[in-house]
């Protein structure tokens, strides 16, 4: 991504104000951000989710008395909040990208085609 924005920069004019391809490279790389940055949360509420299930099974093991095999203790059914936050950016990340996409390109097509004059097939010869 940083690659295409470098290269396309370099063949642009230099300006001093920022350009529609800047806004866009800065959402996209918002939203990669964004996104491992939601990576890094689940996995996170799913490990330390994960480290109560076992010490809970220990402190049940230790008031039992019975030292069983320590088995997996995740493997619950019910759903966690991380899975429900991993859920719903798994819909809204795409869906947020692709509608900033439809009203960014549908505003700044609509706002800089009307300086946009089309060449016939011919060149100038019309």
């Amino acid at each position: 991504m940083t690659t295409i924005s470098t290269s396309v920069q370099q063949s642009l004019p230099r300006v001093s104000y920022i350009k529609a391809m800047d806004v866009w490279a800065f959402s996209c790389l918002f939203f990669v951000c964004a996104s491992l940055l939601e990576i890094a949360l689940v996995n996170f509420m799913d490990k330390r989710r994960n480290e109560q299930l076992v010490k809970k099974k220990k402190s049940l093991d230790s008031a039992h008395g019975t030292e069983g095999t320590n088995k997996d203790c995740t493997n619950e059914t019910k759903t966690t909040s991380s899975d429900k936050i991993h859920l719903v950016s798994r819909v809204a990340f795409p869906a947020v990208f692709a509608l900033f996409n439809l009203v960014y390109w549908g505003w700044y097509l609509s706002k800089f085609s009307k300086n946009f004059s089309p060449r016939s097939r011919l060149g100038t010869l019309t």
